[in-house]
């Protein structure tokens, strides 16, 4: 049996930016909980299994857990359901593939194996996925200082074309422009030129919307559009964020040609781009 103590607050957080919420639903279903000493992280690749991947963590300094541990979540919205009925401080206890959530008086237990299936559209289990997910995770290098890298598959590192800072709060206000007139399209145009980064959203119907993020002169003008909910991603964020984009030339100029990592501290987000 293992037992781990921790504010409910924290891991409603920690699942809402797992679960990826976009126009067309959440992109991820299930996670596996790692503690690790003063760390708590997710890492997951959405249900597509190709066009994103993200670490998310939560570090531990005032509650640090004793021991390593695993806890398979099969369904992150019946465990976030199931938190909302308890009190800050929770329980958790893991044994026998079931969870317990208990505060207070109230112990609830819900069916949790690394068997279940990972998601919807996946035949794989929950330890399948974490493996995969683990695996093009591990590929990416990155720190709020240098350009992020990312592996092949050949051996040969991409490091990232563009890399530079901005306020977490600048992207957001521009990302969530997405939702004038309540008609979100779910799709962020990253445009780069001489006046600076800026961010199109929405169309003309209901409201086109361009704002400029940062002023640097990124000389050539260029584009590329992501998706991936990330106003989402960035709604919680407070502070600087540092943007790398890698470009995949072999790939065409279709979608894939861009990809782009937001590390958030010791948190990542890798998004390939679509389509325009």
């Amino acid at each position: 049996m293992t037992i781990q103590v921790m504010q409910k607050s924290d891991l409603e957080q920690l699942l809402k930016k797992v679960q990826r919420k976009t126009v067309d639903g959440f992109l991820v279903e299930s996670c596996v909980l790692r503690f690790k000493h003063y760390h708590l992280s997710v890492t997951s690749l959405v249900k597509d299994g190709v066009s994103s991947v993200a670490r998310f963590t939560l570090d531990a300094h005032s509650h640090p857990w004793h021991e390593d541990l695993e806890v398979p979540v099969p369904s992150i919205s019946h465990l976030l359901n199931v938190l909302k009925y308890h009190g800050q401080s929770i329980t958790l206890t893991y044994e026998a593939d079931k969870l317990k959530i208990a505060s207070g008086k109230k112990k609830t237990t819900l069916a949790a194996s690394l068997r279940a299936k990972a998601n919807s559209s996946s035949p794989d289990t929950l330890q399948e996925w974490l493996d995969k997910s683990l695996k093009i995770a591990n590929k990416f290098k990155f720190s709020m200082r240098d350009k992020s890298s990312y592996t092949l598959d050949s051996g040969e590192i991409n490091h990232a074309k563009v890399s530079f800072p901005v306020d977490s709060t600048d992207l957001f206000e521009a990302l969530r422009c997405d939702g004038i007139n309540g008609k979100k399209q779910g799709k962020y145009n990253f445009v780069f030129d001489e006046d600076g980064f800026h961010v199109d959203v929405g169309s003309e119907i209901h409201g086109h919307t361009r704002t400029t993020v940062c002023e640097t002169n990124f000389g050539e003008s260029r584009s590329m559009t992501f998706e991936g909910g990330l106003e989402e991603v960035m709604k919680p964020v407070v502070g600087e964020v540092l943007l790398n984009l890698h470009h995949f030339p072999k790939r065409g100029k279709g979608a894939g040609e861009w990809g782009l990592l937001i590390a958030i501290d010791n948190t990542f987000i890798y998004q390939m781009s679509v389509n325009a």
